[in-house]
């Protein structure tokens, strides 16, 4: 803890159970339970406003936290490889998902991305191997290089027109994908980028009613075999 107890910035390796952060604490410093392996759950006060880069890093038997509305951060790697940690509720006060927040969360098997995510970055999700679905709401605009890459259990993506930037290739390696849900009236080239490497003959393309016929034409989505209105 730090002078002011306004920022916690260590915790002992060796501590087991549960964490209760004090109310009146800010700030979880950067890699404040970097590989506490045996912290099972924590609880943040709504005094917390940012959680640091690999705040919880390696916390390999964390299975349950609530970060409370009044975070605002979440910095990049902050629970990355907490192997143990089966759902996460993102508050709607949050503005974007850093890079590899959340990757290497092998039960994860679902998270709520809130209306106020405008990016997620690089990494972010990949190697969620237990996420089956993923929800990204209308608001968010950026999605990063291999974002899900590698979520072997995710089956079905919804993408919102509101996309207007994807690096990489964010779902490659995404082994068992079998829908994608299209809002976009117009084809989106971009989604090229994200889509490259899927077997387009197993996964099934739905798009706006009255806009089939256009999908089909066009030189990157006539690749999907089945392309179904909804």
């Amino acid at each position: 803890m730090s002078d002011d107890g306004k920022t916690v910035d260590s915790c002992q390796k060796k501590y087991k159970g549960a964490v209760v952060i004090p109310n009146g604490v800010t700030v979880i410093g950067r890699y404040a339970f970097w590989e506490c392996f045996y912290i099972a759950t924590i609880i943040i006060p709504d005094s917390v406003t940012m959680i640091g880069n690999g705040a919880f890093r390696g916390c390999s038997s964390l299975t349950s936290i609530i970060i409370p509305n009044s975070v605002t951060i979440i910095g990049d790697d902050a629970f990355y490889g907490c192997r143990s940690l089966t759902s996460i509720v993102i508050p709607e006060s949050v503005t974007e998902i850093g890079s590899h927040v959340f990757e290497r969360c092998t039960s994860l098997t679902s998270v709520d991305i809130p209306i106020s995510v405008k990016k997620i970055g690089r990494h972010a999700f990949r190697g969620c191997r237990g996420l089956t679905s993923v929800v990204i709401p209308d608001c968010v605009e950026e999605i990063g290089s291999y974002t899900f890459r590698g979520c072997t259990s995710l089956t079905s993506i919804n993408m919102p027109k509101s996309v207007n930037k994807i690096e990489g290739h964010p779902f490659g390696r995404c082994t068992s994908l079998k829908e994608i849900h299209l809002k976009n009236m117009i084809p989106e080239d971009l989604f090229n980028n994200a889509f490259y490497g899927l077997n387009k003959s197993k996964v099934t393309l739905f798009v706006p009613l009255d806009t089939a016929e256009t999908y089909r034409n066009h030189r990157f989505y006539k690749r999907f075999k089945n392309i179904i209105e909804e």
